[in-house]
């Protein structure tokens, strides 16, 4: 007789939520909840043209939504489900043969640290800087949080890795993941990436 992994029953059954039955016949009796980023490159749409003049840097902050990652408590954890805690809307960024398949996110890119955010979401900074010797524009930033971690930080409000856009003066910015973070905190969620 195959043992269930865990059971989990809710008998008020809401219909404004899709429900989902995972079973395995993992012997665990441990089901992990935690908070994760989600799994593509969200791009995030500035409402103005921004512009970085020559040989110069500029630091933006964006709130990224998270998702609650399930996993089986078991050597080594067993993958479930990623919910997500907001409305991720699928994209594609770049051109038709090099882009990427990604999230677009209802979210605003802000000079200014956040004062507060919402529970579910986590704060990333973002560095871009202009390394030629003329103005960079754009509108859009392509942000590849599937490889950051999450941290407490300040104001109690869960951080990422930073991020550095570096760029010769082409519209594409290419993204670098730095793994010190600005903020010293608790390491609350190591990224891994799922097959």
């Amino acid at each position: 007789m195959e043992k269930l992994a865990a059971v989990i029953e809710n008998t008020d059954r809401s219909d404004d939520f899709e429900w989902s039955r995972i079973i395995s016949n993992i012997e665990s009796d441990t089901v992990t909840i935690s908070p994760a980023v989600p799994d593509r490159a969200v791009i995030v749409q500035s409402p103005d043209e921004i512009i970085i003049p020559e040989k110069q840097s500029s630091v933006f902050y964006i709130e990224i939504p998270l998702v609650l990652r399930l996993k089986i408590k078991s050597k080594p954890d067993i993958f479930l489900t990623d919910i997500s805690s907001g409305f991720f809307s699928n994209t594609w960024y770049g051109d038709i043969t090099g882009g990427i398949l990604s999230y677009s996110l209802n979210t605003v890119i802000s000079s200014d640290v956040f004062s507060e955010i919402s529970p579910s979401s986590a704060v990333s900074r973002i560095t871009v800087s202009n390394r030629s010797s003329n103005p960079v524009r754009f509108r859009k930033i392509a942000v590849y949080v599937q490889n950051m971690n999450i941290y407490e930080g300040l104001n109690d409000m869960l951080w990422t890795d930073d991020q550095a856009l570096p760029s010769q003066g082409t519209m594409k910015l290419k993204s670098e993941l730095k793994r010190s973070p600005v903020k010293a905190g608790k390491s609350v969620f190591k990224s891994q990436i799922f097959g």
